[in-house]
């Protein structure tokens, strides 16, 4: 992208790109040393990931994050670099090849003594998606989500919590596909 932008003579395009795209890197490097990281900066970084892939996808893409107001944001704990996996393959597998403009949305829950992370977009739908990946790269396998949700499971052994990861097929009134959800659940140990 930022290449593309340089050869469009887009010179301002390209160097804000470039800063945001270091920012993002940088956040990734600290990111990815910490066990766990609190919710205010994984926000923080979901956010300068989306912005970063927003333009790329030079305003394509939509999204919005939400927060419950009863979440400690600063205290609330979870293991670093887990969410941004899913959200990457909602841009890339399900907005990216939709031919309109696309809105992806995280919203953060507590409920039960569990935290909700819900990640959904309005794109292809998997079955689509996984059709257009089998056409550009014939047999190759994403281990990328496997190998997140194996993380979540070593850290709640460690921990004692208990995880779970639920992938939603989304469909309009028609019964089009409408999108992907993605609720991942970890639920507290009891006091």
């Amino acid at each position: 992208s930022i290449n593309a932008y340089i050869l469009l003579n887009k010179y301002e395009t390209a160097s804000s790109y470039l800063t945001r795209f270091a920012q993002l890197m940088r956040q990734i490097l600290d990111n990815s040393a910490r066990e766990t990281i609190n919710l205010e900066d994984e926000v923080s970084f979901l956010e300068s990931y989306l912005q970063a892939e927003s333009m790329r996808m030079e305003e394509k893409l939509e999204y919005e994050i939400e927060v419950d107001e009863q979440i400690d944001q600063f205290e609330t704990e979870i293991p670093s670099m887990i969410l941004q996996p899913f959200v990457e393959n909602a841009v890339w597998h399900g907005i990216a090849p939709k031919k309109s403009k696309g809105k992806i949305t995280i919203r953060m829950q507590s409920q039960n003594n569990e935290l909700l992370i819900r990640i959904e977009d309005d794109g292809i739908g998997r079955e689509k998606a996984a059709t257009l990946r089998q056409a550009r790269t014939g047999s190759h396998t994403s281990k990328g989500l496997a190998l997140t949700k194996e993380r979540l499971t070593l850290f709640d052994q460690k921990h004692g919590t208990q995880s779970r990861v639920e992938t939603i097929d989304l469909f309009d009134t028609s019964g089009e596909p409408a999108g992907t959800r993605v609720d991942i659940r970890v639920r507290r140990p009891a006091a």
